[in-house]
């Protein structure tokens, strides 16, 4: 190959390199988009932030700090989760009970309402809502909200309203509720007991030894 060949060559090449630049340009800051794509991406997971766009990722962190005992941190993320799924009820519900543990017993009940709202026979939330009312000192409100759980089937109310009646002396109340319940499941040790203390607080120590001494068979 002659010189004038090697010429005509170096010619094409440096003009075709040149048509081409920006096309080159173009890959090489396409490449650098994407390595540093990646790289923020594995910053992001790596560091525990959530995209605040996701409901999903948002929920199973609160769950997680919940769970860790950062009840402050897991409410912040339910509150973001209810941003993006304004209709998530088992949410609502969850971020409630952590408002309660935190005593913001206002802030849960304006969820457990929202909730039973829209389903006044979910019986959990309603028993949830009652224990929001009875710490707000809503005692009449609580006894009417126990009474709806009761309705829908929610054993922990039971036990919740029998409190609420004995703490007011309400003790007759008490044992009719307990004994109508007791019909359903004659041996359940936990209505039983319940049905010994009211009894032993209203001063018949000899009925609830009789109640206590079927527990024990």
């Amino acid at each position: 190959m002659n010189n004038k060949t090697k010429n005509s060559m170096k010619k094409h090449l440096h003009k075709f390199l040149k048509s081409k630049i920006w096309l080159i340009s173009a890959l090489v800051a396409l490449g650098f988009v994407v390595i540093g794509g990646v790289i923020c991406y594995f910053l992001v997971q790596r560091s525990g932030v959530v995209d605040p766009k996701d409901s999903a990722a948002l929920i199973t962190e609160a769950r997680k700090l919940a769970k860790d005992g950062k009840n402050t941190e897991a409410i912040a993320d339910y509150e973001k989760a209810l941003e993006v799924d304004t209709t998530n009820n088992t949410v609502k519900v969850e971020l409630a009970n952590l408002y309660m543990k935190q005593k913001e017993y206002d802030s849960a009940a304006a969820e457990l309402s929202e909730v039973t709202a829209a389903n006044p026979s979910d019986s959990y939330a309603l028993n949830s809502l009652g224990n929001s009312l009875r710490n707000q000192g809503k005692t009449a409100e609580a006894i009417d909200t126990y009474k709806k759980a009761i309705a829908g089937g929610n054993s922990d109310s039971v036990v919740n309203l029998v409190t609420l009646y004995n703490i007011s002396g309400d003790y007759a109340d008490s044992i009719t509720l307990l004994n109508s319940e007791l019909l359903k499941t004659p041996d359940d040790p936990i209505l039983l007991q319940v049905l010994a203390s009211t009894y032993s607080k209203k001063g018949d120590s000899k009925k609830a030894a009789e109640i206590l001494a079927k527990i024990k068979k």
